[in-house]
């Protein structure tokens, strides 16, 4: 999937030769794929994880800015085929030195994915909707795994505000998030339940900020809460009588969504802490 959308981007750029790109970045995105699939797999060295960094970071920012639906497509099929093929194996191995060096760095490529792409984003000419459609999907499936939930805090906190942040002021984004295919409440309520440290929750709540209708929608907000807090994953961590607490502050809450959500998650953090 990640060679094909590749060799796919790198047929558009040879057809219309735009804009000037850095001389070696098709090379030094073959060389990332090829060590993600190599069999056996191999331990990322420190040259080539500075490489990737400086190659996810700032070169292919250019490309999401001439080629958006092309490199993002690469880009969440790489953050695709980093997790099944290297990191769900190291998250179930047994814990050693070499283990989590080796998690920590293929979560630094995660990283370097997701900081360029909040640089397109905060370049200000980034197409939200594309953003969406690439990337959510393989992120919630990748985060609200069994294993995804034993990536790191740091990992998960920055994917889900970076998936926040698309969604807000974009209402086809709210949307695809509302579904169930991508996340829906009743999924979104089960990650909340399953996560305890607090910047994660934090980013969880902008995601639920983000899914909240509007006060006036009251079929729609009262769906949302039952689905979030009254799932039966929520229930068997909260309790039903908080469940139905927190599902009742949702569905009543007025004014600033994300007032709304700062003020859910400070109920939610007295279960946590």
């Amino acid at each position: 999937m990640a060679t094909r959308a590749l060799e796919e981007l790198r047929k558009a750029v040879s057809i219309q030769n735009l804009p000037p790109l850095p001389t070696d970045i098709f090379e030094s995105l073959t060389s990332v794929l090829s060590l993600l699939t190599a069999t056996p797999a191999k331990q990322p060295s420190e040259g080539f994880i500075l490489s990737y960094q400086e190659l996810f970071t700032k070169q292919i920012v250019v490309l999401y800015e001439a080629y958006p639906s092309l490199t993002l497509r690469l880009s969440s099929s790489i953050i695709t085929e980093n997790f099944k093929s290297r990191l769900s194996a190291l998250l179930k191995a047994e814990k050693s030195k070499n283990t989590v060096n080796q998690i920590s760095a293929w979560e630094g490529l995660l990283r370097s994915i997701l900081n360029g792409v909040q640089t397109y984003i905060d370049g200000g000419k980034a197409d939200m909707i594309e953003i969406g459609r690439t990337f959510y999907k393989p992120c919630f499936g990748m985060l609200g795994s069994p294993l995804g939930l034993n990536l790191s805090a740091r990992i998960r906190t920055q994917t889900y505000s970076l998936l926040a942040d698309t969604a807000a002021g974009c209402a086809r984004n709210r949307e695809l998030l509302r579904q169930k295919a991508t996340l829906g409440g009743t999924r979104l309520g089960g990650i909340i339940a399953s996560t305890n440290e607090y910047l994660v929750l934090d980013s969880l709540f902008q995601i639920l900020a983000r899914l909240t209708p509007s006060s006036s929608d009251v079929i729609g907000r009262a769906d949302l809460a039952k689905d979030v807090f009254q799932n039966a994953k929520a229930r068997k961590t909260f309790g039903k009588n908080t469940c139905d607490q927190l599902a009742a502050f949702l569905k009543d809450a007025k004014g600033d969504q994300w007032e709304k959500a700062r003020t859910l998650h400070a109920n939610c953090r007295v279960l946590y802490f």
